[in-house]
């Protein structure tokens, strides 16, 4: 199972969640097959350790072990890169879920290998996912370049078709290598747009590399 990123700056809405995921396979936060880091642990690179190795033992009495980490923003840059094999290849059955409180604050590589949740954004979110942005979006990778373009041009709310494209390529789908490519673009385009570069062209340059669909 693909690892989970939550985000929201409310520490709170976090732990929810957490708990929620938790109660919904019977579990605590001090089950033997749970590993819960809360938010007041320093994360360096013993703590992404501690991961590891709880990931690689047998469960005890489940399918499989749980990581949930309330901060993961606390995980040095160093500590980040060593976990960077276990949440490109987690154990089966393995539930992994990092808690941030944005998404600038785990390195890009790690952004690339998981699923993006915004906690604080739900509405937001189901809206991107929903079955027609997806259709829209499949429509596009057989779409020529200049009817690319044209989309874009039309396109009202370009700020949520970039977040629709970023939603799309993440998940199930980064097991494809054209995919993650995409995705690690993706990220890119989203620090563009957070340093005000213009959403038009940016939607364009993805537009260039967007992957052919079958």
């Amino acid at each position: 199972m693909i690892a989970r990123i939550f985000i929201s700056p409310d520490l709170n809405i976090r732990q929810e969640e957490f708990l929620k995921i938790l109660g919904e396979h019977d579990l605590k936060t001090d089950h033997p097959d749970v590993l819960y880091i809360n938010n007041e642990e320093r994360l360096g690179v013993e703590a992404s350790k501690r991961v590891r190795e709880h990931l690689s033992l047998k469960p005890y009495s489940t399918k499989g072990r749980g990581v949930f980490i309330e901060s993961a923003q606390n995980f040095t840059p160093e500590a980040q890169n060593s976990l960077l094999k276990t949440l490109e290849e987690p154990p089966e059955e393995a539930v992994i879920i990092l808690g941030v409180e944005k998404e600038d604050q785990l390195i890009p590589t790690i952004l690339s290998r998981c699923e993006i949740v915004i906690l604080n954004e739900v509405k937001d979110m189901n809206l991107y996912s929903s079955p027609a942005a997806q259709n829209d979006i499949e429509k596009l990778q057989k779409m020529t370049l200049e009817e690319r373009f044209e989309f874009v041009e039309k396109t009202e709310d370009k700020e949520g078709f970039l977040r629709a494209l970023t939603n799309y390529f993440r998940g199930e789908k980064l097991e494809d290598k054209k995919n993650l490519e995409f995705a690690k673009k993706l990220i890119e385009a989203e620090e563009w747009a957070g340093a005000n570069v213009g959403i038009r062209g940016i939607l364009e340059y993805l537009m260039l590399e967007l992957p052919v669909g079958d």
